[in-house]
């Protein structure tokens, strides 16, 4: 499998560096109003298939664009979570997603939202340790 086909099944455009903005596809970016992930082709690995479907989440999920970061960030994650295993088959590790529940936890804590029983499933992803 290829990003190009898995932009084709998460029916995203894929831009591989044809937009003159090719330094930018390293790390790969969303722009959710045109639908499209910018990303540099290359071999498949876990970390690379979270990141590719995390920018995917922020395309899909673009109506949320106006929520709190920490709520972006963990809808992203929990889409990147289900959508390679139900649909890759692939089992993505908790340490992979280490650094985005870190700043969740900051970010809510400096919400003041962490307690609040709206949140808790929210709260509880973030709260988990390796």
């Amino acid at each position: 499998m290829t990003y190009r086909e898995i932009a084709e099944k998460e029916d995203v455009l894929l831009c591989v560096g044809d937009c003159g903005l090719a330094g930018s596809h390293e790390k790969g970016w969303s722009n959710p109003s045109r639908g499209t992930v910018h990303w540099r082709d290359r071999r498949i690995t876990r970390m690379g298939l979270r990141r590719f479907l995390m920018l995917v989440a922020a395309i899909k999920h673009s109506h949320n664009r106006g929520q709190p970061k920490w709520l972006q960030v963990y809808e992203q994650n929990s889409y990147a979570y289900h959508r390679a295993l139900s649909e890759y088959r692939v089992r993505l590790s908790r340490k992979l997603s280490q650094t985005d529940r870190a700043n969740v936890r900051y970010w809510m804590g400096k919400d003041r939202v962490l307690g609040k029983p709206e949140n808790r499933s929210v709260a509880q992803w973030a709260m988990e340790r390796d």
